[in-house]
This record gives structure tokens, sequence and C-alpha cells, in this order.
């Protein structure tokens, strides 16, 4: 047997009646008695629905706002992070440029005299 049989078995008892039937009136104050419980029964679920909904809507504020904030610094640490790539892409440019430069200035005149003497028109000549 489940609960609401119980209930109304506990209500039959307390209206004295066994195994007989009811009349129309003894029905009827089976059914308001059952309605009134059942009503404040709803009506207490209700209420405490509606205070854990109130939570929850709470709580899914504090995490929306918590992924928002984490958001903004996300994309903070991400700017940073994306101009220093950028600096540091540049350094390294200029310091390609300064050690072609002193390539050039310690082996260049090497190399003009190794191209000098490639390039000769009369290589017999050496010899």
């Amino acid at each position: 047997m489940d609960i609401k049989k119980f209930k109304v078995l506990d209500k039959l008892k307390k209206l004295g009646i066994k195994n007989r039937r009811l009349t129309n009136k003894e029905l009827e104050l089976l059914f308001k008695g059952l309605h009134v419980k059942y009503c404040r029964n709803l009506e207490d679920n209700i209420v405490n629905d509606s205070c854990i909904i109130a939570n929850l809507q709470k709580t899914i504020h504090f995490h929306q706002k918590t992924i928002d904030d984490q958001k903004k610094f996300t994309a903070g640490l991400i700017d940073k992070y994306e101009d220093e790539a950028e600096n540091y892409q540049k350094i390294n440019t200029q310091l390609t440029l300064n050690v072609d430069e002193l390539k050039t200035r310690l082996f260049g005149k090497f190399e003009m005299r190794l191209k000098d003497l490639a390039l000769r028109p009369d290589k017999e000549r050496d010899n």
C-alpha cells in the first residue's frame, strides 16, 4: 500500500467507518479533510520550491559573475602576452640585423677579396 491509502484509511478510522457504505455527507467530510491536507501540502511544496529556486538563481548569478570576471582577466592576459610576443619579435629582428652588420664588418673585407679573386678576368695569370 502506498502512503495515500494509509492517509485515507486513517481518516476512515477517525470517522468510525469500517466496511460499510458511506453516506454523501460522510464522503464530503472525507473529501474536504483530504483536500485541505493535500492543498496545504502543495502550498508547502510550492514555498519550499520557490526558496530553492531563489537560492539557485543567486548561485547562478554568482557563477556567471565569476565567469565574466575570468573572461575579462583572460582577455587582459592574452593582450599582455601578445604585446610581449610582438616586442620579442621586434627585438629578435633587431638582433638579427645587428649580427648581420657585425658579420659584414668583420668578414666584409675578406669576402670582397674572395669575390675579387673569383671574379677576376684573367685567372691564368695568378699561377
